[in-house]
């Protein structure tokens, strides 16, 4: 994850994937690496990389997200902290009640059932 360190004032940004990581360089330092596929952690190095000055046009298309993401992920940074830029989940919340899933996973299984 992120650590600390001290920049120099180029203001280079590089974001590398690379077996299966992305390999985060600032100011020709390396910042952080972290899975591709771990979400929170992505969200919180954008936060940080924002709060450090870094245009959010260069941050957005370096991680391949939109700028409209960062104001978001910096209004519940702002809001609640890391913790709650951690804590987020991807996309909209499920409007099914956990009943309703059960009652569609039934009548799926009912329905392959018939198929047998």
């Amino acid at each position: 994850m992120a650590q600390g360190i001290l920049l120099d004032t180029s203001g280079l940004l590089e974001v590398k994937v690379e077996d299966e990581y992305f390999r985060v360089s600032y100011g020709f330092h390396q910042f952080a690496w972290f899975h591709e596929k771990d979400e929170a952690a992505k969200r919180v190095v954008v936060v940080q990389l924002t709060n450090m000055g870094v245009k959010k046009t260069q941050i957005a298309s370096a991680f391949g997200v939109q700028r409209s993401s960062i104001y978001v992920w910096m209004g519940r940074y702002q809001e609640k902290g890391i913790e709650g830029v951690v804590s987020m989940a991807k996309g909209r919340e499920s409007k099914f009640t956990e009943a309703i899933k059960d009652y569609i996973c039934a009548l799926h299984k009912s329905l392959l059932g018939d198929r047998s």
